[in-house]
């Protein structure tokens, strides 16, 4: 359990219970990194819930920034509970550390640090849509283009270009 991310989701404004205290309860089972795997059964059971509503305002934490999801599997190639990132790119991650490359897969550690929030249509660099496709603001002198990040593959687009990009599941426009 870490003490910096349970006081980072306790602090969150969310618009319902359920998703606050599923927040708050994947803070529980994160390490200093905000890094979890608990599973859809037991943040059913901790919240006093169903795995429906669970997967829901998973969802709806996962479209609005406040977390992302990076799936599993185990050795014989079956799904397992997801990587579950609190935070992922976020400016200010409360006391939470950048995650560990030697401990953690790369596709989570690429997610799970600070990210460069800079002002522009969406300063908060949270995750965009379930695919993990997240908006980095990284405006160097003379670079107007902000960068688009899917986990280790850079892609570099324009703002016009940013604004043709469908969100699916989001009900954010890009």
């Amino acid at each position: 359990m870490s003490h910096e991310a349970s006081t980072w989701a306790w602090a969150q404004d969310l618009p319902t219970p359920g998703e606050k205290l599923l927040l708050a309860c994947l803070a529980n089972g994160a390490d200093e990194s905000g890094v979890t795997f608990v599973g859809r059964t037991r943040l059913a059971k901790a919240c006093c819930s169903n795995k429906a509503t669970i997967s829901r305002n998973m969802r709806r934490l996962e479209e609005a920034g406040f977390v992302a999801r990076l799936g599993r599997r185990r050795a014989n190639g079956s799904r397992t509970s997801d990587w579950t990132i609190l935070a992922p790119l976020a400016a200010d991650r409360g006391g939470m550390q950048n995650a560990d490359p030697d401990t953690l897969p790369d596709d989570v550690v690429s997610i799970a640090r600070t990210g460069k929030a800079q002002p522009g249509p969406d300063p908060s660099g949270r995750i965009l849509s379930p695919n993990n496709l997240s908006l980095v603001r990284s405006q160097n002198v003379g670079d107007q283009n902000p960068q688009v990040k899917n986990n280790s593959q850079e892609l570099v687009a324009t703002p016009t270009e940013l604004g043709s990009v469908a969100v699916e599941d989001s009900g954010m426009a890009a």
